[in-house]
């Protein structure tokens, strides 16, 4: 009688240990053979033929019925509204390899966390990292929840958050609706006016980004506020944190999570860890199209640093293609397309390939040599290249005298 043995390499990041349970299947049923593997190192690229699973540090006994009980597992992910089922993955109907919508690769395994309903895959491994996993009582979650995703906030497309901005005055728009001329915003002292007619070089006080039609400004003192920003809910949740958020302001620069940047301005705070994020990297799209790349590119937060292709710097949060190696972190992804530099008259667009074959490239305002395999921005009116930190300065995300 023939048997078919799958190994399972069973482990955990928090105790440190790891167990070899193979699995033999006959026509009686199925074994379970548990062998413990000595000095295996955790994080390193386990075959295909393996699966890794956790066990809690009270799990040190394994039993047969561990075992069974794990090949039937079914978890929940922050990431994602239902919970995610073990499966094997000739049971995912597709053309290709599914993607793991955690880490952004290829789910090559035999078995994965799927959710059928949303096509939603997850490697084993990346669904039970602690900042995945989100435990809850399974029993308790409906599976008719909406389909919507976290990343979706229905919140975002309400006209005002009272707790946060209330209405002083309206008038009636062309199409029939309330617009509000008249606002009074948490993060500001003074009453905000709707207003059209762009200041030079001027940033919004909410997101620090070169300021936008429609906006408020304070006729008062030179605080802006974009009409998009005024309607940022008070309680936000984010794909890549486990917390609700809360937004702030803060006029004292701060560290954002996710970008590593220096920032000042609208932020979000978890009460719980106390970890803050710029409304930059808040608004990123779970799934996002960037002009310098040809395939769409999905958040990804893994437990070790990714290398940006723009900047070749290693963060943990970045943008990840799903089709190609190519990455970028918060800090070049929420990079300004358009760009003002003092009283030059005309703007700078973001460039990301060099804009000759001279072989020679030169910033205009610092006059050192550029990388031409770095982001630069450019007027192309004046054929005026330039450094984005000369462009932008030390912290383009804090705005002095807020």
């Amino acid at each position: 009688m023939k048997t078919r043995e799958v190994e399972m390499i069973v482990g955990g990041a928090w105790n440190q240990y790891l167990v070899l349970a193979t699995v033999v299947k006959n026509a009686e049923g199925s074994a379970f053979i548990i062998n413990h593997v000595q000095n295996y190192p955790l994080g390193c690229t386990i075959p295909h033929t393996q699966i890794i699973l956790l066990f809690s540090s009270t799990h040190i006994h394994i039993t047969k019925k561990i075992v069974r009980n794990l090949a039937n597992a079914t978890l929940k992910v922050y990431r994602h509204n239902h919970p995610l089922h073990l499966t094997p993955s000739l049971e995912v109907h597709q053309s290709d390899s599914p993607i793991c919508r955690l880490c952004v690769r290829k789910v090559d395994t035999l078995c994965l966390y799927y959710c059928s309903r949303c096509d939603f895959a997850a490697h084993l491994y990346c669904a039970i990292l602690p900042h995945n996993r989100e435990y809850i009582n399974l029993e308790e979650l409906k599976e008719e929840q909406s389909t919507e995703s976290k990343s979706e906030d229905p919140e975002l497309h309400q006209s005002f958050d009272t707790e946060i901005c209330k209405v002083k005055k309206t008038t009636m728009g062309e199409d029939g609706t309330q617009i509000a001329t008249e606002i009074k915003h948490f993060s500001h002292e003074h009453d905000l006016k709707l207003t059209d007619e762009i200041p030079n070089n001027t940033k919004c006080n909410g997101c620090i980004q070169s300021i936008l039609s429609p906006f408020y400004s304070c006729t008062l003192c030179s605080f802006f506020l974009h009409k998009s920003c005024s309607k940022l809910p008070k309680i936000k949740r984010y794909t890549l944190h486990p917390h609700p958020l809360t937004l702030s302001y803060q006029q004292a620069s701060f560290c954002c999570y996710a970008c590593g940047q220096t920032c000042n301005g609208l932020i979000y705070k978890c009460q719980k860890s106390g970890v803050v994020y710029n409304v930059q990297c808040i608004l990123l799209s779970d799934t996002l199209t960037h002009a310098s790349h040809e395939h769409r590119l999905y958040l990804s937060n893994t437990n070790i640093r990714q290398q940006c292709s723009s900047c070749n710097f290693e963060e943990y949060f970045v943008c990840r293609c799903s089709t190609c190696e190519f990455v970028l972190d918060f800090k070049c992804a929420t990079l300004p397309q358009t760009a003002w530099y003092n009283q030059h008259e005309h703007p700078f667009n973001l460039y990301y390939t060099p804009e000759d074959g001279s072989g020679e490239y030169y910033c205009e305002i610092c006059e050192e040599e550029r990388d031409p395999k770095q982001w630069f921005y450019y007027c192309a009116e004046c054929s005026f290249p330039a450094h984005r930190d000369c462009i932008l300065g030390k912290n383009p995300n804090v705005k002095q005298h807020i």
